[in-house]
């Protein structure tokens, strides 16, 4: 979708290690994760309730659904094999270039009015971005 035009990423939610390290992905290295566009937007990094309420539903929305659970005392080899399996995954072409195909069955979902309000939106964003931080900074 992004190649086509079709969207635009700006930036990627945060990645939060155990330790509450913003990490960055290796996978978009050309983004920034949440917090690190933020600060280079506004000239400051994030902060607030909101900002901490962002984090915890991140958190359990994003890294929560990212994982795969083991039964207790499974052998630490059965670990690294599919720890390894992970990997190897994570660089096969055929299987990246299939989880990126665009899907038709969503895009034929979107009635007219759905469509319109998708166009609408993105074209409120668009017009979002081209003001200046300060202007940003000013609505809040």
């Amino acid at each position: 979708m992004v190649k086509t035009g079709m969207v635009t990423p700006i930036y990627y939610t945060d990645l939060v290690a155990p330790s509450g390290e913003i990490l960055v992905s290796r996978d978009v290295p050309e983004l920034l994760p949440f917090t690190y566009y933020y600060k280079e937007v506004f000239g400051k990094p994030p902060s607030g309730i909101k900002y901490e309420a962002l984090k915890a539903a991140n958190m359990s929305s994003t890294n929560m659904t990212r994982m795969v659970l083991m039964p207790p005392r499974t052998p630490p080899e059965v670990i690294t094999i599919l720890r390894q399996a992970f990997d190897t995954l994570a660089k096969d072409q055929d299987f990246l270039d299939d989880a990126i195909r665009p899907s038709v069955f969503s895009r034929a979902l979107k009635s007219a009015s759905q469509e319109k309000f998708f166009q609408t939106s993105v074209a409120n964003l668009a017009r979002s971005y081209q003001f200046s931080p300060a202007i940003h900074r000013a609505g809040q």
